[in-house]
């Protein structure tokens, strides 16, 4: 962890802590998953008010990885070795929700939620 809304990985680092194989097909599932959670959004639905006779949030979409960075750091000596770091950028928002002592993330209150609807990339548009 660098900053307080970024976090930095190596992918031999974590696929230690996943206790994944070093091959290719598990180096590519990071990949791919840092791709998805970044084009992932969420879209929610409140009627938060906004004060007296101001009126209301009907709804607001965020995002959980605002950016990321990927390295790859050549290694010199036998043998040559290519380490690849990846960074991912926070909205400030998540990090303070998630830091938070109560179960609230991206603006939901996971104690009062009654319903919860995922929608398929397809279907959004």
């Amino acid at each position: 962890m660098r900053g307080q809304d970024e976090v930095v990985f190596r992918d031999e680092e974590l696929l230690r802590i996943l206790s994944w194989p070093d091959t290719r097909q598990s180096r590519l599932a990071i990949e791919s998953a840092v791709e998805r959670y970044y084009n992932t959004a969420y879209h929610h639905t409140s009627r938060e008010p906004l004060g007296e006779g101001k009126g209301e949030r009907d709804s607001s979409q965020e995002k959980l990885i605002t950016g990321y960075d990927t390295m790859l750091e050549l290694r010199e000596g036998p043998p040559k070795e290519v380490r690849k770091s990846t960074i991912l950028y926070f909205t400030t928002k998540l990090v303070e929700e998630v830091s938070s002592t109560g179960k609230y993330f991206l603006g939901i209150d996971f104690e009062r939620l009654r319903t919860l609807q995922i929608v398929p990339p397809e279907s959004v548009g």
